[in-house]
């Protein structure tokens, strides 16, 4: 009997109508993927594709700078929910020389976590941008690769799992 029903199942298309569009702010594409969260910073004169970040502040745990980071650059709608205490992987930055002069440092590490993003399928992720960002982009494993920073992308690349 059940063998009966299963022969007349037609699955549905992993084609949505936002892969259709090349929506790249929705969640709902890509769907045989998993999707990553980036954002698009400037930082003095340069424009470039980041993780959502902020600087750790005194008194603060990693995990804290980690949700305020997520707060702060994406607004509260979004839910999204920071996996463990301990930071995924960690990579180093060096900054741009006119950069470096108004930061008064060279450059820093950047912790990375992992967070989930809770949101009902039903309802899209809304992101609010804080007046720092300039986009964002829910992106592929091979997207990420292609806008990142190669190191930053090979701290995330060391704690994802093989999409294969």
């Amino acid at each position: 009997m059940l063998n009966d029903c299963a022969a007349d199942y037609t699955p549905a298309s992993r084609i949505s109508d936002a892969d259709a569009k090349k929506d790249v702010k929705s969640v709902r594409r890509a769907m045989d993927r998993p999707l990553r969260l980036m954002t698009k910073y400037k930082l003095g004169k340069d424009e470039f594709w980041d993780l959502p970040n902020s600087r750790h502040q005194e008194g603060e745990s990693l995990r804290e700078t980690a949700e305020r980071a997520v707060m702060r650059n994406l607004g509260q709608h979004p839910e999204v929910t920071i996996l463990g205490n301990a930071p995924w992987s960690f990579y180093r930055v060096k900054y741009p020389k006119h950069y470096q002069e108004s930061a008064q440092r060279e450059g820093a590490k950047i912790w990375v976590f992992k967070g989930i993003l809770m949101n009902s399928y039903q309802d899209e992720a809304k992101i609010e941008l804080n007046k720092n960002l300039l986009d964002y982009w829910w992106a592929t494993r091979s997207e990420l690769e292609e806008n990142l920073d190669r190191r930053t992308y090979r701290a995330v690349d060391n704690m994802l799992h093989d999409e294969d």
